[in-house]
């Protein structure tokens, strides 16, 4: 269906078979939802809940799945493994650690998220710096290495920041003594 031939070899587009389906499945939920257009017709309000809620949801999602698509590559060409996850390197566990932080100093919702990802920067200068003083044959194992060394400290940090914020709201959760 998908593929071109030219002289006796067939070239096969799988890319274009995903363009098709993204389509495809990006029309239907344009169209299908709590308010139906087929149903409904096109009026007004299916109008503007078309435009102003369905299609920039769709947009968005598609940048953002493509967007995590790219970062996943990149990775995996950066290491050259075809394994290779932001868990690895200990970014994702850098970016939990910030995150907590951030909801525990009180800040509001973006501000998290900007703590997250200063966070997540800093620990990958941190585990660049530590990968470059080794002076392994192979670089790549190097920065592995150091990945899952700051990976295993960033869990223990979290899991002590679990424990100081679990042992600071204690009061919030437990009941008092005169209900009994």
């Amino acid at each position: 269906l998908f593929y071109i031939q030219i002289n006796n070899f067939k070239i096969q587009y799988p890319f274009l078979k995903g363009i098709v389906l993204l389509s495809f499945v990006a029309i239907i939920c344009l169209v299908i939802g709590s308010n139906n257009v087929f149903v409904n017709g096109l009026n007004n309000l299916n109008t503007q809940i078309i435009f102003d809620l369905r299609l920039p949801r769709i947009v968005l999602s598609i940048s953002i799945g493509a967007s995590l698509a790219f970062c996943g590559a990149v990775f995996q060409a950066l290491l050259r493994n075809p394994l290779a996850e932001p868990y690895i390197l200990g970014i994702s566990n850098g970016c939990s650690i910030g995150a907590m932080i951030g909801l525990y100093l009180g800040l509001n919702t973006p501000f998290v998220w900007l703590f997250s990802f200063l966070t997540g920067g800093l620990v990958i200068i941190l585990v660049l710096k530590i990968a470059n003083k080794q002076k392994a044959s192979n670089k790549n194992e190097s920065l592995l290495i150091a990945g899952v060394m700051i990976s295993a400290l960033s869990a223990g940090i979290i899991f002590l920041l679990l424990h100081i914020l679990a042992v600071s709201y204690t009061h919030l959760t437990l009941p008092t003594s005169d209900l009994v």
